[in-house]
């Protein structure tokens, strides 16, 4: 028993369908838009008269192409370094040489570049090594390692 409606129509719903599952259920990760796609283009060859085997398999055909490359493109685009909301006390203790980048000194953590600044205030010169005693929104307050004395002036 053949199914209601031309079939063009048929894959235009099932198009429809796929990226509104996609988009409120699936939490948009774009797969099920992927398989939207490949039925747009079954609905192509419905729409130009091919029969339901020659349909089905520009489904798969296209589907097998496009899912893929969404899943391709989200990892790109999910990709992170690390976590950018870092927890209280996150840098506490550890130690680092300040550098100096222009006219700031800075220390590097985990790979990332921080303002540096002396907990008492005092002078800090490029290779003195420091310890971070706390964080000041991205200001690292630093005290000497111990390691190195610190610089007289």
């Amino acid at each position: 028993m053949p199914l209601p409606g031309p079939d063009w129509l048929l894959w235009l719903i099932a198009a429809v369908g796929l990226v509104l599952v996609d988009l409120t259920v699936a939490g948009a990760q774009f797969i099920l838009a992927a398989a939207a796609l490949a039925a747009l283009a079954a609905m192509g060859a419905a729409a130009l008269g091919a029969g339901i085997e020659a349909q089905i398999w520009t489904f798969l055909a296209v589907t097998t192409i496009t899912v893929p490359l969404a899943i391709h493109a989200m990892r790109r685009r999910n990709r992170t370094r690390r976590p950018l909301v870092r927890d209280a006390g996150w840098a506490e203790g550890m130690e680092s040489v300040v550098e100096q980048s222009g006219a700031r000194l800075l220390v590097r953590l985990q790979g990332d570049s921080y303002p540096a600044r002396r907990a008492d205030n005092g002078p800090l010169s490029p290779g003195m090594r420091v310890r971070v005693r706390k964080m000041d929104s991205i200001t690292a307050i630093v005290e000497p390692s111990g390691s190195t004395p610190p610089p007289t002036s």
